[in-house]
């Protein structure tokens, strides 16, 4: 039989019949190979197998050649023309399968020695803030395949803000020890180390909403590295103690020798909240902002009540109102002197008709050049002072008496 001996003609469906063809007709010797498609056998996973190898030698060499920025540079490359290749002649269904031998071969065998190499590594990177570099090692380790997923990013991570935190403190350590063989104290009121802290506070935070996603582990780890040094004293004065004085500083006002606007004290009130969440005694926190705020509002040095009010109402959102009482009651008082030396004076006016009080009222105005002041504090708001004997002179004595009278 050959192609020549056969035509149209010859063939038509009368002449096949299903009597014609029956199963043992059919034997597999009359059945070519080709007549079967691929199985996932034939294909699939000798094309898996051997891209696993190929990318095996490649990463081996690409490890040996390049930094790690170029090395998950030519990774994401890698991927990318496998993906292409895909669209172009393989099954769709073979793409997850691809990628993760590929993302297991050249990511997940090698994530250790990429993220701790010494020199090109995650640690340096942070150091060097090369962002884009961290982003793509970022998204890469997340992709299907990577065992421990972002886990040793947000390990390193840790240690460096641990590092940077640790160097602030030892700053301050020095800087303590230069005075001292000056033979000048320690000053409570320097605000370099808690102005470096608020500055990785906005440098670190930056990083994790930006290149990390805002990532739940990298802010855990941010929180965890935060703790462990806001929480270690470098002098004399705690941690704690130094954010009171800043808050203090800012609230009169200025920033070390800088001069600020509402505006600006504002953005710094806001940032020192966020280093408060990490203080592990908040209760010390309170008392010296009590001690603190006490003094500004008896020496007249707020500079903005509105701000005092806003400081109070972010303490209150973090902690709760019972931790705002005592400070609210000393606002309060405070506001409500004004009224008070109002209604006093127009006592002092209402009983100058009266004889005796007249005498009284004319001697305390020959002699002080206003009417007293006097503000009215609240036992148990304010914080407490050892009471001191105290002589009066006759003319202080006398406005005593007659606020007495009055109050």
């Amino acid at each position: 039989i050959s192609p020549s001996t056969i035509s149209p003609s010859t063939i038509s469906p009368s002449t096949i019949s299903p009597s014609t063809i029956s199963p043992s007709t059919i034997s597999p010797s009359t059945i070519s190979h080709q007549t079967h498609p691929p199985t996932r056998k034939d294909f699939e996973e000798p094309f898996l197998r051997s891209t696993r190898e190929y990318y095996t030698i490649e990463g081996a060499a690409w490890l040996e050649s390049d930094s790690v920025p170029e090395y998950l540079s030519r990774v994401e490359t890698a991927l990318g023309e496998e993906e292409m290749r895909v669209g172009w002649y393989l099954n769709s269904a073979t793409h997850d399968k691809l990628q993760r031998t590929c993302v297991e071969t050249l990511l997940s065998d090698h994530q250790k020695q990429l993220v701790e190499r010494p020199n090109s590594g995650m640690y340096a990177l942070l150091k060097l803030e090369k962002g884009e570099d961290l982003r793509r090692m970022f998204v890469l380790f997340q992709l299907d395949g990577v065992e421990k997923g972002v886990a040793p990013m947000t390990q390193i991570f840790q240690k460096f803000v641990e590092d940077q935190g640790e160097a602030l403190l030892d700053a301050r350590r020095a800087e303590i020890k230069r005075l001292a063989s000056e033979k000048k104290k320690e000053n409570q009121s320097d605000p370099t180390m808690i102005m470096g802290m608020l500055a990785l506070y906005k440098k670190t935070n930056g990083m994790v909403k930006e290149l990390f996603d805002n990532h739940l582990e990298f802010q855990k780890s941010m929180k965890v590295a935060f703790q462990e040094f806001m929480n270690k004293d470098a002098g004399k004065f705690a941690n704690v103690e130094l954010l009171t004085a800043y808050c203090d500083g800012i609230l009169k006002g200025h920033e070390a020798s800088e001069k600020l606007s509402a505006a600006a004290m504002e953005d710094r009130l806001e940032s020192v909240m966020y280093l408060f969440v990490y203080l592990a005694d908040k209760d010390m926190f309170a008392e010296l902002y009590r001690d603190a705020l006490a003094k500004r509002l008896l020496n007249k040095k707020t500079t903005s009540m509105e701000l005092e009010k806003h400081m109070i109402s972010r303490l209150k959102q973090l902690q709760g109102p019972p931790f705002t009482t005592k400070i609210e009651g000393m606002i309060k008082d405070h506001q409500m002197c004004d009224d008070n030396n109002a209604k006093f004076e127009e006592y002092l006016k209402s009983t100058a008709a009266d004889g005796s009080a007249a005498s009284n009222s004319s001697s305390s105005s020959t002699e002080l050049s206003e009417t007293p002041k006097v503000q009215v504090l609240t036992l148990g708001f304010w914080p407490s002072q050892q009471p001191r004997p105290v002589n009066l002179p006759p003319v202080l004595a006398s406005a005593q008496s007659h606020f007495e009278a009055f109050y």
